[in-house]
């Protein structure tokens, strides 16, 4: 199943976001459920997409304890509707960052939460991001003894292409709720 955008052709950060009275707001269609289809979130360093199974995400600053967080929160929720959560990041902002709370919170989570079942998908990161990527994997691998299921991209056709095949794994194993 191809992933099939509200605003079709235009790319996923990109769609529908506009600037209205001075405040980033998104246009929403309704899904089935009556829920917005797309919903957009913006903290102090991070800005969220969430449409269906994929939340998409990409810092915008210096992502804070408090954007780990919803991050997490939104990535947990999804994740319990859908049985996985697919995580689209946009690592293409070359001045962004996480502070050192927040890449605690990230850790600490990982240890005590657990690891969702989730596929994500990297792109635009610089060579320092893979090393850091690289690195996380095999500290989950050793420390919680599960695989993070990461992949590292060209770009974003590329990562939602990834996703479109982790999102058939999850439903041919029978881990899809919807």
């Amino acid at each position: 199943m191809k992933y099939v955008s509200p605003c079709s052709g235009i790319p996923f950060f990109a769609q529908c976001i506009h600037t209205q009275g001075g405040k980033r707001s998104r246009a929403m269609a309704n899904d089935s459920t009556g829920k917005p289809a797309v919903r957009h979130f913006v903290g102090d360093g991070i800005e969220l997409l969430i449409d269906g199974d994929l939340v998409g995400y990409r810092t915008v600053g210096n992502m804070t304890l408090a954007d780990a967080k919803l991050t997490f929160e939104v990535s947990r929720a999804v994740a319990e509707e859908y049985g996985y959560v697919l995580v689209l990041v946009d690592s293409t902002r070359k001045n962004a960052s996480i502070s050192a709370e927040a890449r605690k919170f990230q850790t600490d989570t990982f240890l005590k939460k657990g690891i969702l079942t989730s596929h994500t998908a990297v792109y635009g990161v610089n060579a320092m991001g893979r090393a850091i990527v690289t690195l996380m994997v095999r500290a989950a691998r050793l420390v919680v003894g599960k695989e993070l299921s990461i992949e590292i991209v060209a770009d974003e056709a590329a990562a939602l292409r990834a996703l479109d095949a982790a999102r058939e794994r999850f439903r041919k194993a029978g881990l899809a709720k919807k």
